[in-house]
């Protein structure tokens, strides 16, 4: 076995950019990348310093240093041929990214929008956050309620009646039974109510739909109106025809607010429950104590439905939601605001992100296959908390019926997106090999044949792709620091570790736990390879 490799901790950036070796010992594996007409091949490359504790970031065209399979390359090469000229796809397999096309080009991303809008939900609520619909007002009193009783709107997208629920075939999901509160109402002891019902949807504005949205939307009903209290999706079901085995058609309410309040109505009046007043909108008296109250399935549920199927009102109203969270208001402009802050936060580049809605229905919107694939790292990979919610290839919500029968069925959890003129996909693969790919493609403008055919072959490209590595045997990676210590007297009786330059210290400890983000992935799982950053440092061992 020949000697471990020794590389000054200064050379540590060149080892990350595959840059500092001979060139008959420096990997050669490349990243590809498109600029105008011909394919390029370029390397990463860095704007910081190590000592300095500045952070590593990749040029525009440029990614980190994977060992790429030529075949995958140019598999990915087909995927770019298949679709249109505005179109970018970024890949990562396990930390390295191994192809990057257009990556930092803005496009219209459809519905994969909605990943931020889970991300950030979560990132700013908690997984556990329930939305709480109340009725507030005076106590019954020998099941008398004197005066009005208010239902007071929280935000809760997937607030239902078990008759829609039953109708549309969504019973399946995580909803909220408005029925289950009219229970706890005469659970209460309310027999009757001699004032009204008042609906109260003050949390969020009453911008029913988002200006810029085409009017179509509206009328194919893609979405109901918005409202901080809405119930069935802001749709009243027409009335069922005897005989007839088609489903009600739904209509559109102008009202959302009031038509939860004549909805819990007819459910008290079904248990006997008598309102003298009927229904009206308001707002509640200050200090109104809760007569009962309903609460919806944690906010990982609600993010998870929102994934899975795709749903334009539920993104909407989370949208809003933030909003409420950051101080700014109820409505889609503070949410999105919010949202792009989370994203700066984050370190995604937002120079070039659009946020117009939550949904992702306004065309108005902009994202980058590199900030798509930059958040859905960073949430925690396919197991994280957009991962572990997103749709499964041939399994469940936008995906169940697609892939099946490829090697993608199973290992592919995406999100899809889909507009005139627009198709995307973004989320993560399960190798056959057990490494993770994480991808964001994103296509925009008109396609001859089926605008899936690219996302479809690289969703079966990554399920069966395998990354082919040598059989060598890796010798340790031994990086001295001693010269990168604080100067001190006492040198030789104290650990290098606890005498590091912070920076450095914090950098090696990270490097410890991702070796592949410098080496490759199949250097880093080859037989025998280590790092050894010399005597007295170990992983985490810092000042």
């Amino acid at each position: 076995m020949s000697a471990p490799r020794c590389i000054p901790v200064a050379l540590m950036g060149l080892v990350l950019l595959g840059v500092g070796f001979p060139a008959s010992t420096r990997p050669a594996n490349r990243v590809a990348g498109v600029a105008g007409e011909g394919r390029v091949e370029s390397e990463l490359i860095a704007d910081a310093s190590l000592a300095g504790g500045r952070t590593w970031r990749t040029d525009p065209l440029t990614s980190r240093r994977g060992e790429t399979d030529p075949a995958l390359v140019t598999g990915l090469d087909g995927v770019v041929a298949l679709s249109p000229p505005d179109t970018c796809l970024r890949v990562d397999i396990g930390h390295a990214t191994v192809f990057r096309h257009q990556a930092d080009r803005a496009l219209i991303p459809a519905s994969t929008q909605k990943v931020f809008v889970g991300d950030v939900a979560l990132d700013r609520l908690g997984a556990d956050h329930r939305f709480r619909t109340m009725v507030v007002g005076p106590g019954p009193v020998d099941g008398v309620v004197n005066g009005d009783l208010t239902l007071v709107g929280g935000g809760d997208p997937l607030l239902t009646t078990a008759t829609y629920a039953f109708v549309r075939r969504t019973a399946d999901q995580p909803l909220t039974f408005l029925d289950g509160l009219a229970d706890s109402l005469v659970a209460a002891g309310v027999r009757r109510v001699t004032g009204r019902l008042v609906a109260d949807e003050s949390r969020y504005d009453t911008i029913r739909s988002v200006p810029s949205w085409p009017a179509r939307y509206l009328s194919q009903n893609q979405v109901g109106p918005l409202g901080a209290l809405t119930v069935d999706d802001g749709f009243r079901l027409d009335p069922i025809v005897p005989g007839s085995t088609a489903p009600p058609d739904r209509q559109k309410v102008d009202q959302p607010a009031l038509h939860a309040a004549d909805e819990l109505l007819v459910l008290l009046r079904a248990r006997g429950v008598t309102v003298d007043g009927g229904t009206a909108l308001g707002v509640a008296p200050v200090g109104a104590g809760e007569v009962a109250a309903v609460q919806s399935a944690p906010l990982g549920e609600v993010v998870r439905q929102m994934l899975e199927e795709s749903d334009n009102a539920t993104a909407e109203l989370l949208t809003k939601e933030i909003g409420v969270v950051a101080g700014t208001g109820g409505s889609t402009a503070s949410g999105t605001a919010s949202i792009r802050t989370r994203a700066a936060e984050m370190g995604v580049p937002v120079d070039q992100i659009t946020f117009a809605d939550g949904s992702g229905l306004d065309r108005g919107n902009r994202l980058t296959c590199d900030a798509l694939t930059d958040v859905l790292e960073r949430s925690g990979g396919p197991d994280g908390v957009i991962g572990s919610r997103l749709p499964v290839a041939g399994r469940s919500g936008t995906l169940e019926n697609r892939f099946l029968g490829t090697p993608a069925q199973g290992r592919l959890k995406a999100k899809t997106g889909t507009l005139n003129g627009v198709t995307a996909l973004a989320g993560f693969v399960t190798m056959t090999d057990g490494q993770t790919a994480t991808f964001a493609y994103i296509a925009n403008g008109d396609q001859a044949e089926d605008p899936r055919r690219g996302q479809d072959f690289l969703g079966v490209l990554l399920g069966q792709f395998e990354t082919t590595c040598t059989d060598d045997t890796s010798e340790p990676m031994v990086i001295p620091l001693a010269g990168y210590a604080v100067r001190s007297v006492a040198l030789g009786a104290v650990p290098v570790g606890a005498l590091l330059v912070p920076a450095v210290a914090s950098t090696l400890t990270a490097l410890a736990a991702v070796p592949d983000t410098a080496v490759g992935g199949c250097t880093a799982r080859a037989e025998g390879f280590s790092l050894d950053f010399g005597i007295g440092f170990q992983a985490g061992a810092g000042p």
